[in-house]
């Protein structure tokens, strides 16, 4: 299994277009998943995410607040690849992260994307919406939160089954100007098919909190066919 964890990207210029390139080691058989935001509610909804020869669907994409939030996932990526993200409307400064993977896929559509926010309500919990897994199925925990208070500590995510919750990577914009975002990245297996949410806390209060539970499906490795043996054991007859 390999994991490839990018660099928390701050682009705190407003513009209607940002670039990021697809880290080393990143070849097209992985799933990405890229996720940004932004620290205003003025963002038009109907971003895209595009880079040559690769797919992206967007996952999710929903207002937290004073906070746009949206989550894509793509395949066909090549290290060394251009991402472009375009914003429609006004420009925006937005922080962008990312994670590749050759495990698992990220499910898309109803069912496998659940999302939850802070409606507004100023406190240190984010809790993402209800699915329901497969027992041993993966779960991929997205969380953002826009806050001036830095720097931002997670001090725990959870989820509601009580299974362990492993942490794939974490980015803050610490300029302490635009875009003032934090993205997280976490995952835990099912222990059981039943509901679970995930909820994870900061150390700091604010109203713009979202978090988003994604299914994921394991990617099978190509299987190797049976080594052809039959030489090999009439070699001993062939030498005498």
């Amino acid at each position: 299994m390999t994991v490839i964890v990018g660099t928390l990207a701050v682009k705190s210029t407003a513009n209607t277009s940002h670039t990021i390139t697809v880290p080393s080691g990143v070849t097209p058989s992985m799933r990405g998943l890229l996720a940004f935001g932004n620290n205003d509610s003025t963002w038009t909804s109907g971003t895209g995410v595009s880079s040559t020869g690769a797919t992206w669907t967007l996952l999710n994409e929903s207002q937290a607040n004073n906070m746009w939030c949206s989550v894509w996932t793509g395949t066909g990526m090549t290290a060394g690849d251009t991402v472009t993200i375009t914003i429609a409307g006004t420009g925006e400064a937005i922080a962008i992260f990312d994670y590749y993977t050759d495990e698992y896929s990220f499910d898309s559509g109803a069912g496998n994307v659940a999302v939850g926010n802070r409606g507004g309500v100023s406190q240190t919990t984010t809790t993402t919406g209800s699915l329901t897994p497969s027992s041993g199925q993966k779960c991929i925990i997205v969380a953002l939160e826009r806050t001036t208070a830095i720097p931002t500590v997670v001090s725990s995510v959870t989820s509601s089954g009580g299974e362990t919750v492993t942490q794939i990577g974490f980015g803050e914009d610490s300029s302490g100007a635009e875009p003032d975002v934090s993205i997280y990245f976490g995952s835990f297996v099912a222990s059981a098919a039943a509901s679970r949410t995930a909820t994870i806390t900061y150390d700091d209060a604010s109203g713009n909190g979202y978090a988003a539970l994604i299914r994921t499906t394991a990617l099978t490795s190509p299987r190797m066919p049976p080594a052809d043996t039959r030489w090999a054991r009439l070699r001993p007859l062939l030498v005498r």
